[in-house]
């Protein structure tokens, strides 16, 4: 028997908010639900692993008009196989799967804007907060000037170990 398609509950909001809504959203995952799980002889076995599909016996037809298809038959019409002319009963399965995943134009909601942490600012030598220029970018920080760790140690020891006579 094939799933039927939610209905909405008596005094909820039609129109394309209410496809989900959360009284209708459960009753539709369970149609769909219950619709793969019914159909999974077709989709599941992995294509191209044997020569011929579980599916097949049962379906001879659809195999064939299926098996006779090129690629660019089958990428034509990849955005919508319900249009498809194909032997039963792939008409009504694709028929009823189309209307158990309409859900129709969703909500708009405003969205806040991100929070600064999450922009491209930071904090300068200055401490200031500033946006990185493009000369900044290509200029090395004085930690990056190519000098070695060793060559840094001994700059600072000559500097500090170095006495002056009066």
């Amino acid at each position: 028997m094939p799933a039927k398609a939610a209905k909405p509950a008596s005094g909820a909001a039609s129109g394309p908010a209410a496809a989900l809504a959360d009284a209708d959203l459960l009753s539709r995952f369970q149609a769909l639900d219950h619709f793969l799980r019914q159909h999974q002889a077709l989709w599941r076995p992995r294509p191209f692993t044997e020569r011929q599909l579980p599916w097949e016996t049962e379906h001879p037809a659809l195999a064939q008009w299926l098996r006779q298809r090129t690629l660019s038959d089958a990428e034509a019409a990849h955005n919508h196989p319900e249009t498809l002319d194909a032997p039963a009963p792939y008409p009504q399965l694709a028929a009823q799967a189309a209307q158990l995943a309409a859900v129709g134009e969703l909500p708009a909601i405003a969205i806040a804007p991100a929070p600064s942490r999450l922009t491209s600012t930071y904090r300068g030598a200055n401490g200031n907060r500033s946006k990185p220029s493009p000369a900044t970018w290509a200029s090395p920080t004085p930690r990056t000037t190519g000098s070695t760790g060793a060559q840094a140690k001994a700059t600072w020891a000559a500097a500090c170990c170095t006495t002056t006579s009066t």
